[in-house]
């Protein structure tokens, strides 16, 4: 109605009079709705939460004919609120976060989850490729330590190597979907534990 209201005698009454304070509304109740929500759930929840969220406005807005103009501020709004301010969080959250997930080989799919939410901010999946990256390092040290305390032979070290590779090269094809600066990170770390 505020469109065409602006339309019909060109005074852009929407963007004027509305916009602006809808965006800002819509802002403030994505940062109180996703902190109250992470505050009580586990990482895993909250992604299932983030993504019906994200889908329900994207819903919303096609629903309402919101114009172009307001559809990708809208977007962008809710994908700060919801991934970006807490994406570091998720990643970290004791027991339940990403970094938590990688010491347990059945929760690729919560893994892959988390990626394909984060995804939707480009800069929010350095964290995961960091908890990537530390979880290997702290696995191969491990490895290292075994062997030179003795506690392991040669082929015992080789064997836990080989188990490792298959285990987060698992992680990086079903839950990164073989992002290829992730294949090439895993890589590196390889070559980091052997040495």
């Amino acid at each position: 109605m505020l469109l065409e209201l602006g339309a019909a005698d060109n005074s852009n009454v929407y963007e004027r009079d509305f916009e602006g304070i809808f965006l800002g509304t819509t802002q403030e109740f994505y940062r109180l709705e996703s902190l109250s929500y992470l505050s009580r759930n586990t990482a895993s929840d909250y992604v299932v939460k983030a993504r019906n969220r994200i889908e329900e406005e994207k819903s919303r807005a096609a629903a309402l004919g919101l114009p172009p103009s307001t559809e990708g501020p809208l977007q962008n709004i809710i994908e700060t609120e919801i991934i970006d301010r807490h994406a570091k969080v998720l990643v970290d959250m004791e027991n339940s976060g990403f970094a938590s997930l990688l010491r347990d080989e059945s929760k690729i799919d919560e893994l892959r989850d988390m990626y394909d939410l984060f995804v939707r901010v480009p800069s929010s999946v350095d964290f995961l490729r960091d908890a990537l990256s530390d979880r290997i390092k702290t696995d191969g040290k491990a490895l290292v330590a075994d062997q030179e305390r003795g506690a392991a032979d040669p082929p015992a070290f080789v064997r836990g190597v080989l188990a490792m590779r298959r285990r987060y090269g698992d992680v990086v094809s079903k839950a990164f979907r073989e992002e290829k600066r992730v294949c090439l990170r895993e890589k590196n770390i390889y070559f980091f534990v052997v040495k």
